[in-house]
């Protein structure tokens, strides 16, 4: 059964893009103080709580706000510092197979 409004379901989908705002700002800063690795594992966590509260929201339209918030502010440092690992990995693994031969 949906217990929300069209209304109330709109602003759920959408408001993830203001924790994705401020986490763009707030994930350089963070990545180049604690490193990269350990900015992946900080903003998991608030992107973790989000899930967890849409969970157990009970119908609480608050609630799912504040966790579509959380989420959005945990995805956009994850999917840019990924994307940036991988590539450090794949390169420093070509350039020590490059050395050997």
């Amino acid at each position: 059964t949906n217990t929300f409004s069209l209304a109330e379901r709109s602003w759920i989908a959408s408001v993830s893009v203001l924790g994705q705002l401020v986490s763009a700002l707030v994930s350089g800063f963070v990545s180049n103080s604690i490193g990269r690795k350990n900015c992946l594992l900080l903003f998991n966590i608030p992107l973790l709580v989000g899930w967890l509260m849409l969970i157990f929201h009970q119908g609480n339209f608050f609630v799912c706000l504040f966790a579509r918030i959380l989420q959005g502010f945990g995805v956009i440092p994850s999917i840019g510092k990924i994307h940036l690992h991988i590539h450090m990995l794949f390169n420093s693994n070509i350039s020590v197979l490059r050395k050997d031969s």
